[in-house]
């Protein structure tokens, strides 16, 4: 298929290949850690969650992706590429390793989700000097690709490391040493890409000051936002109101394993919301997979609208049985 041949046509390059190896290792990371929260904040047995609890938390994953999103080019642009990669993924090792012995010590307070917030907010470095490395390991004919696929197999890697991160709470029946684990693949990642190349900036005498650039950001925003054509208003709506059903059905999935079909046994609503995931890392390949040639034959209007009245139509049923 045309996304395995893009893959192999990208892994020739051998900075790619060193490139890809940290992204597929950091987002696996990822998703070994959230495991932990999920099972710190919301499945354990002295905690029961509410709408409510599931939403802050989500906030303190999400929270930095929208908040410090559009200004971290501004360092990016400042700072050595492949250094902020090493120190991202050592610093959050070292973010892990603190928050474990704080689940360890049963103190999940301010102080916990102080440090989870500070791990989300560094992986915003990592992922977005991860984009901006992929011009320096590829030929220019390959970059739009790269962009492509690149991210998508670090969204597999993450639903991995969401699977692999409940077979270690399967195991060992302690989110400390999930965390633990998480600590080891994110000090993992750090050596992977202490041996990348260089990977930039370009710029050279950058002559305006950090502030002068953070107030440019802003006013671009704002620029966008007002000049931005009506088809993009529209698309960006789809991207929305798409993605909206998604986050209300991962939470009342969460609320449902922990509180409806495993209420009795915290570890199997763990392991049963994992099932969950990992399904949808299944979608998500298989989407990968079939996306370039369906919407050849369907068009992209004809593609997403039919794939949005499927999901409407299972959101009904079987969704509405409200069973495993």
């Amino acid at each position: 298929m045309a996304f395995f041949r893009d893959l192999a046509a990208l892994l020739r390059f051998s900075g790619f290949r060193r490139l890809f190896a940290v992204r597929l290792l950091s987002q696996g990371s990822d998703g070994i850690f959230q495991v932990a929260l999920v099972s710190t904040v919301l499945f354990s047995p002295e905690r029961a969650p509410t709408a409510g609890a599931i939403a802050v938390a989500f906030a303190t994953i999400l929270l930095p992706f929208t908040v410090l999103g559009p200004f971290v080019g501004v360092f990016l642009d400042r700072w050595p590429r492949r250094s902020i990669l090493m120190a991202s993924n050592a610093i959050r090792a070292i973010l892990l390793l603190v928050i474990a012995l704080l689940v360890v010590r049963d103190d999940v307070g301010g102080l916990f989700y102080l440090l989870v917030l500070a791990a989300f907010s560094v992986n915003r470095f990592l992922l977005a000097g991860l984009s901006a490395s992929l011009p320096h390991v590829v030929s220019r004919e390959l970059l739009v690709t790269a962009n492509g696929v690149s991210p998508t197999c670090g969204t597999l890697a993450y639903l991995s490391g969401v699977a692999f991160g409940c077979a270690v709470h399967a195991v060992s029946h302690s989110d400390g040493i999930v965390l633990v684990v998480g600590a080891v693949s994110y000090f993992l990642s750090a050596l992977l890409a202490w041996r990348l190349p260089n990977l930039g900036p370009d710029l050279e005498g950058i002559d305006s000051a950090v502030r002068e650039a953070l107030g440019n950001v802003v006013r671009g925003l704002g620029d966008a936002a007002r000049h931005l054509p009506p088809l993009g208003r529209l698309a960006l709506g789809v991207v929305g109101a798409g993605q909206l059903p998604y986050g209300v059905m991962i939470v009342g999935t969460m609320l449902l394993f922990r509180n409806h079909f495993e209420r009795s046994d915290v570890g199997a609503g763990l392991a049963g919301f994992g099932i969950v995931v990992g399904a949808s890392g299944a979608g998500y390949a298989v989407a990968a997979l079939v996306t370039s040639s369906m919407t050849k034959r369907l068009g992209m209007h004809g593609y997403v609208t039919a794939m949005s009245v499927l999901a409407s139509l299972m959101m009904v049923f079987p969704a509405a049985l409200f069973t495993p």
